[in-house]
């Protein structure tokens, strides 16, 4: 076959490439979730920017904070970069490679070398030399087609970050809320016990009372206060963590979200998606789908080292033997061929690397297939969870209003001897302890709320846009 014939050939061939072709993954997923029918729970597509749902301006501002100055996220999109960067260079491969080069050499040769003729002298050279993988099997094409997958990858995973990051930092300000309302519960009832303290005292001045009513009520009092150091901790524990999330100096806001506001409670109905809108949305599992195409065609490019590669080479410029005789017709050069490499005597490295290649896929293809089922429970479990918290919040209402009740009329009865000392610090202790169980479960149900929203794979939409 004649060299332009071949040349021919190969350029029809080329439009094969070697190994397995990639097509997308589709989970097979149910027609909705199955707690998709609990309390406070509507079929609807979820907004992408959930956390406004929860009616904090604070909160807006300091996810609006974290998403632009986040380490994580900013880490995310210097990778992104470097795999964009990747992907242009591998893009330029499948052209031909083309440096300018020149050289100028003083040459003598050895007087005791017994050469018969002397080499001795100035070159100089000056020229252009060009090579081009002609990708007959695909491989550079695999190539590219690997670090577009890699790229799409960590522009997923970015969008997974952004996602987190939302995620945590409405998750830790809703803890810090939390502890603040705890916290003004303690206080409420310090003030209250601090009253039937001073009322033992009093009835005792007027005959009525005993020494142990006041050790008991002072007992109850102190442990009560006792319960604000630790509450303290949690509360500056959760504006450290938040200074970390919002990642630069935000001192301003975190003395906003150190101020004691009310406890962000969700909407009365959160919108679920279905299980197959939900895979869509979530970058966590476009950027595992991305790792298995990206794995898939390395295995082609492993397949495609069973055949030869075909590369054409050229050179052209000037050589002489003065710097001013470059310029003359004389001087001119070049030269122009293919060059055939196969590795045909080295076939046992090939086979092992596509089996490399091979594994590597699976494993791909396993994480893939771990990603969706993790994504199907983790979005169920927040799903059961936050119907179950909200029944017990509702619950826990109605018993710390009937403890508060209960209270004030033990108190009243004990003021007019009604009643005994012990029926009033009981009931101050129940009213206490329902008053507490009901901040925490309050607090679980803005929590289980911020799980179900991050699992259904929103939160990064509005971080993207035009990016």
């Amino acid at each position: 076959m004649k060299f332009p014939a071949a040349l021919a050939f190969a350029v029809v061939v080329a439009g094969c490439a070697a190994g397995p072709d990639y097509h997308p993954k589709v989970p097979e997923t149910a027609a909705r979730f199955a707690t998709a029918e609990g309390a406070g729970l509507t079929q609807e597509i979820p907004d992408a920017d959930w956390w406004r749902e929860f009616k904090d301006p604070t909160l807006d501002k300091l996810i609006e904070q974290a998403a632009a100055s986040n380490y994580d996220v900013r880490i995310a999109i210097a990778n992104l970069r470097a795999s964009r960067a990747l992907l242009r260079g591998g893009r330029l491969e499948l052209g031909p490679i083309v440096t300018a080069q020149g050289s100028a050499t003083r040459e003598k040769t050895s007087d005791a070398a017994g050469i018969a003729y002397d080499i001795d002298g100035d070159y100089y050279d000056a020229g252009f030399d060009a090579s081009w993988e002609i990708d007959i099997f695909g491989r550079v094409r695999r190539s590219v087609e690997a670090l577009r997958a890699d790229y799409e990858s960590e522009e997923a995973a970015w969008r997974d970050t952004l996602r987190s990051v939302v995620g945590e930092v409405a998750r830790t300000y809703v803890e810090l809320r939390g502890v603040q309302y705890r916290f003004a519960v303690a206080e409420r009832n310090i003030v209250n016990q601090e009253e039937t303290y001073q009322l033992t005292l009093a009835l005792l001045e007027g005959g009525r009372g005993s020494d142990l009513d006041i050790a008991r009520a002072l007992a109850q009092l102190e442990t009560t206060r006792a319960s604000i150091g630790p509450l303290q901790a949690a509360e500056t524990e959760a504006i450290n963590r938040l200074k970390v999330l919002l990642g630069g100096d935000s001192a301003e806001l975190l003395a906003l979200a150190g101020s004691r506001q009310e406890l962000p409670h969700p909407p009365e109905l959160i919108a679920v998606d279905d299980p197959a809108g939900m895979l869509r949305r979530r970058p966590d599992i476009r950027a595992v789908e991305r790792q298995l195409a990206a794995a898939t065609a390395r295995t082609g490019m492993a397949v495609a080292d069973y055949f030869p590669r075909v590369t054409l080479s050229g050179s052209v410029g000037r050589n002489a033997t003065s710097l001013a005789d470059l310029g003359d017709a004389a001087a001119e050069r070049y030269s122009f061929g293919p060059t055939i490499s196969w590795a045909a005597l080295d076939m046992g490295r090939v086979r092992a690397r596509v089996a490399a290649n091979d594994a590597r896929a699976e494993a791909a293809l396993a994480n893939w297939e771990k990603t969706v089922q993790t994504a199907l429970q983790e979005t169920e479990s927040a799903l059961n969870r936050y119907s179950r918290t909200r029944e017990s919040a509702a619950r826990l209402r109605i018993a710390a209003s009937s403890s508060a009740k209960a209270a004030d009329l033990a108190r009243l009865r004990y003021r007019y001897g009604a009643d005994s000392f012990l029926t009033v610090l009981d009931s101050e202790r129940r009213l206490l302890e329902a008053e507490d169980l009901l901040a925490a479960a309050e607090t679980d149900a803005s929590l289980a709320a911020v799980a179900v929203y991050k699992s259904l794979g929103g939160g990064w939409e509005p971080f993207v846009s035009g990016k």
